[in-house]
């Protein structure tokens, strides 16, 4: 595996000195940024074919239906509870 080279590496410096706004004396990070994220891609183009990628794992199973709905509390405070008496 060789290095990147400089062109490359001041390439992609400067797209990052200019993604984070152009900032001032961060001239040394940028370049060791660059130089890091070449190399990585290097790697990961070197490196061996993976193999096939695996199956989907099957769809999750439907879900029970919802719970019925709940009859409403009973009232609370005066006359709760008292019968109305029929109408005539």
């Amino acid at each position: 595996m060789t290095p990147p080279n400089d062109e490359a590496i001041r390439d992609r410096a400067y797209a990052i000195w200019e993604r984070e706004g152009r900032p001032q004396g961060r001239e040394r990070d940028h370049w060791l940024q660059a130089r890091w994220e070449l190399s990585g891609e290097e790697a990961k183009a070197a490196a061996a074919p993976k193999p096939a990628a695996k199956a989907r794992k099957p769809a999750a199973k439907a879900r029970k239906p919802a719970a019925k709905a709940r009859k409403p509390a009973a009232k609370v405070g005066r006359g709760a509870g008292r019968r109305k008496k029929p109408s005539k």
